[in-house]
């Protein structure tokens, strides 16, 4: 099972026309239409150079790996049953109890490991930006991709969720 969600990161247009900018310059959240928007109204002013968008995507997603094995047992049972008859008496019939050992097994656990990607940058023309309609949609190829051509680019760490196949009171148990 692989639950997969990504989370995309910070969306900022800049202009060489605006290279005498401070670094430090407050930075506004916008919606994505809005910078869209204002992309197509900065690019409509044939003074101001193209205007470069950068788009930085990355990944937070979690899935699950085996585990090591965990030993448990499972109880058996042993009744041994007897009646006694003699001359027209007779002792009823019971079943008496008796110790036997328990079935040794081995279980499989799951691991939850927590899988990230940090920012991969595209950069984009305000024609290019305007054709985005779901950040998530554009960025899990591009992601996926990056990952593909290079593995180190993502880490993947366990979490301290595990799932045992054990049998605890008949049913699988999750630990935290």
């Amino acid at each position: 099972m692989f639950v997969k969600s990504v989370i995309i990161g910070m969306l900022f247009a800049g202009s060489s026309a605006f290279a005498d900018v401070d670094q430090h310059q407050t930075i506004t959240n916008v919606s994505l239409n809005d910078l869209q928007a204002k992309c197509a109204d900065l690019q409509a002013n044939p003074q101001i150079k193209p205007i470069k968008v950068t788009v930085s995507c990355n990944e937070l997603s979690y899935f699950w790996k085996a585990g090591p094995a965990q030993q448990a047992q499972l109880p058996n049972q042993r009744s041994v049953g007897a009646m006694v008859q003699m001359k027209g008496f007779q002792v009823p019939h019971e079943f008496f109890t008796q110790d036997v050992a328990p079935t040794a097994i081995s279980c499989q656990t799951f691991v939850k490991y927590e899988h990230k990607v940090q920012n991969v940058d595209v950069e984009l023309s305000c024609a290019d930006l305007a054709a985005v309609t779901d950040l998530g949609a554009y960025c899990a190829p591009i992601v996926g991709q990056r990952v593909q051509d290079d593995a180190g680019l993502g880490t993947d760490t366990p979490t301290n969720e595990t799932i045992s196949l054990c049998p605890n009171n008949s049913s699988a148990s999750l630990q935290h």
